[in-house]
């Protein structure tokens, strides 16, 4: 009896935040819901450290303020656009009068500078499109059946699986 008392003492020895965390860690929807709220909590934080920056060549700095966010996502700042029609876009909303090589002058939908700037020919942007798709689901169901082989080598064999029986 002595034993089984003992035993009874190490598993209620955990402080109530460590039970908690035990209780959190085997539950896949709190799991998720956790992953999501840290995301936010990273975004929020990086967009909340201002700062100003060095001018080139100067002793000065710049007026404009920039977050940390701003610096991991500065192409999303500087690759603007005068309009867009669409999402996946080749050609803007709006037509412009355009001076070709030759001298004359047409009014049509200019190619937008940087919306398909990797197409030759935009005629195939759809079949761009549909490769990009294909390509991500296949890279994020790698990484989903990576989570899912790591989540079983973590389950103990008495404890549920994490998957809930899904296959990879």
């Amino acid at each position: 009896m002595g034993a089984r008392t003992e035993a009874r003492r190490g598993r209620q020895s955990k402080s109530p935040s460590e039970a908690q965390t035990a209780t959190l860690t085997r539950r896949p929807l709190a799991m998720a819901a956790l992953v999501i709220l840290l995301a936010y909590v990273a975004v929020g934080l990086l967009d909340s450290l201002h700062f100003h920056e060095r001018l080139p060549d100067r002793q000065q700095y710049s007026p404009e303020v920039v977050s940390v966010l701003d610096k991991f996502v500065v192409t999303l700042r500087t690759r603007v656009e005068r309009t867009y029609s669409a999402p996946f876009a080749t050609h803007a909303y709006s037509k412009e009068t355009v001076e070709h090589v030759d001298g004359r002058r047409t009014r049509e939908y200019p190619r937008l500078k940087y919306g398909g700037a990797h197409l030759d020919d935009t005629d195939r942007h759809g079949a761009d499109i549909a490769w990009r798709v294909v390509t991500a689901s296949l890279i994020g169901l790698v990484i989903w059946c990576g989570v899912v082989a790591a989540g079983r080598a973590e389950t103990a064999p008495d404890q549920p699986s994490f998957s809930h029986g899904g296959r990879c």
